[in-house]
């Protein structure tokens, strides 16, 4: 059995935690995020019962570089979307020739 690092400062050892890397980003992940963007105001726990994760994965995920950068992308592409559907919404309508005024013949 390997023994955990220590840190020794003062003539004490303090046993530290074994550092777990974030787990990679992967399609099945991909499950978490289409769990948050459908419904943002989750807790985890819903989010791990609805996914199948544990708690513990879920906030691992979550807190992952590569997930969190996934995240970002897929919200601007939505967002930018969005945006654009709200513009075509609220935009007057364009004045081209002859519209908006009756011809005269």
């Amino acid at each position: 059995m390997k023994d955990r690092p220590r840190l020794v400062t003062d003539r004490r050892e303090i046993k530290l935690m074994p550092k777990r890397h974030y787990p990679k980003l992967q399609r099945r992940h991909d499950a978490i995020l289409l769990e948050i963007l459908g419904r943002p105001c989750q807790t985890q726990k819903e989010i791990a019962k609805a996914t199948g994760y544990s708690p513990s994965q879920v906030s691992r995920i979550l807190c992952s570089p590569d997930f969190q950068e996934r995240y970002e992308a897929v919200f601007q592409t939505i967002g930018s979307a969005a945006l654009a559907d709200l513009r075509k919404v609220t935009s007057p309508p364009s004045q081209g020739r002859n519209r908006g005024s009756i011809s005269q013949r």
